[in-house]
């Protein structure tokens, strides 16, 4: 058994596995999360002024809502990049980000039957066409987003041209996605920063929750019923 002790001036004194000689102790333990403790004769309440604990929290919570921040920012490239469960790098996904902007205009070249200058990245193409989308997979994937997403790739093409096309309408939906999660990103930064000006942390400490709550598994519309929970608060 552990008791609590309670120093002269109410707060906490720390724990003992014996029993006190005098009576300023109580086997209600101190678990922290308060300010300025107080045992009130039953449990153990804040004491401190609404001051102390803004002056308190504030910098605390600043800190806290850009590190969320900045962990949706990563996410959210994750996903425009498709590369959820990757574990990249912020750097790496820039570089990737950087190449996949590469490979579309070189995409974008061979649908147009426009020249380009990038022998390298045309082979890689055709390479990835006859590889990683070989057989039926290629029909397939273009069925799912055409069905999905309404890309309306054509299918009435050589494969190379129907693989450069999907590339096109790849590259488009994460953009679209990568613009709707930063859009998010900011809505949720600036509601939980007036928040904490008005000293609402029990506001910022539920929308936290919300915004933690989404997974790589989440679809939009998913995440924009979480929106709606986080403006409910």
């Amino acid at each position: 058994m552990e008791y609590t002790l309670i120093n002269e001036n109410g707060t906490c004194g720390g724990n003992v596995g014996t029993e006190p000689t005098h009576n300023n102790w109580t086997l209600t333990p101190y678990l922290g999360g308060l300010i300025k403790e107080f045992w009130n004769g039953s449990d153990w309440v804040e004491s401190a002024t609404n001051e102390e604990i803004s002056e308190t929290k504030t910098p605390i919570y600043r800190e806290t809502i850009y590190d969320l921040v900045d962990k949706l920012s990563d996410s959210a490239k994750e996903r425009a990049l498709g590369k959820v469960g990757d574990n990249l790098t912020k750097e790496q996904l820039e570089k990737l980000e950087k190449r996949y902007l590469v490979k579309r205009q070189v995409a974008y070249d061979i649908v147009n039957n426009t020249p380009h200058q990038n022998k390298i990245m045309a082979d890689l193409i055709d390479f990835e066409q006859e590889n990683d989308f070989a057989g039926e997979k290629l029909l397939q994937t273009i069925e799912f987003l055409n069905s999905t997403y309404n890309t309306s790739i054509p299918t009435d093409t050589s494969r190379l041209i129907m693989y450069c096309n999907l590339i096109l309408a790849k590259y488009e939906l994460g953009r679209v996605a990568d613009n709707l999660f930063t859009d998010l990103i900011e809505y949720f930064r600036s509601k939980m920063i007036t928040w904490l000006d008005n000293g609402q942390f029990d506001k910022i400490d539920n929308g936290k929750a919300i915004v933690l709550s989404i997974t790589s598994n989440n679809t939009i519309d998913d995440i924009m019923a979480l929106k709606t929970q986080f403006d409910a608060l």
